[in-house]
């Protein structure tokens, strides 16, 4: 392969590994999300449920409290399950495309080297969901609660009124945990398999703008170190080959 022909392989792997990243990055941000929603929605319905059940047994001087723990074990799971499955499906694609990107090194020595393999880098690793340990306030206890309900009239007047308020306690949650910290982890599984593919171009190019010059002397072509330790790992490859 001449070193257009190279650069091109490499463009059209770049796009295309990107794409299918993105594909799964979408699928598993929309998965994660319905199954929030879903889990939010209920918790909402029951926490309403309950507290007018409360109201019309003890009304409104008695104290009233929610517990927030089963929507949190809720949430957690669907934040372990989007996790594992990013991992899973990350390192498939981080490993077809290194795949791929030895099959261009080949392409462009003219030969199979045996024993040479191009490394995947490894999927980042989703930071635990400490957003979940923030205070869901679900109580008649304080000042603003109770100002709020006394300007309510009737029990039923007020349930709707109550749902709308408690989602938008747990709405901000949830938009915590989608805008930062999964954001985060997503936006780092994609640069990282851009660095990748970016260093193995840059180590490819070099090969293939100067064969037949000395191993030292190509090394020498980048500043880069993490393109310099990939472009010795392939030529010690090459080397052990001829040899």
């Amino acid at each position: 392969m001449e070193t257009d022909e190279v650069k091109q392989a490499l463009e059209e792997l770049s796009k295309d590994s990107a794409a299918n990243l993105q594909k799964i990055v979408d699928t598993l941000r929309n998965n994660l999300h319905a199954r929030l929603d879903r889990a939010q929605s209920s918790f909402v319905r029951r926490a309403t449920d309950a507290l007018i059940a409360h109201l019309d047994r003890f009304g409104e001087q008695d104290t009233w409290q929610y517990d927030a723990t089963g929507l949190r074990l809720l949430f957690r799971s669907a934040y372990v399950q989007f996790a594992a499955t990013l991992k899973k499906q990350a390192a498939t694609l981080y490993a077809d495309t290194a795949t791929s990107i030895e099959d261009i090194y080949y392409r462009a020595v003219g030969v199979e080297i045996d024993g040479f393999k191009i490394e995947a880098p490894a999927v980042p690793t989703a930071p635990p969901p400490v957003v979940l340990a923030r205070t869901i306030a679900l109580d008649l206890n304080s000042n603003w609660w109770r100002r709020w309900w006394q300007k309510r009239k009737g029990f039923e007047a007020f349930a709707k009124d109550y749902s709308s308020l408690i989602q938008a306690e747990v709405a901000s949650l949830v938009q915590e945990l989608e805008g930062s910290q999964i954001t985060e982890v997503l936006d780092e599984v994609q640069r990282r398999l851009h660095d990748f593919v970016q260093e193995q171009r840059d180590t490819l190019v070099i090969i293939s703008e100067n064969r037949g010059k000395e191993p030292l002397l190509l090394v020498n072509k980048t500043s880069d170190k993490s393109v310099q330790i990939a472009l010795e790992d392939a030529l010690a490859a090459i080397e052990k080959f001829a040899a």
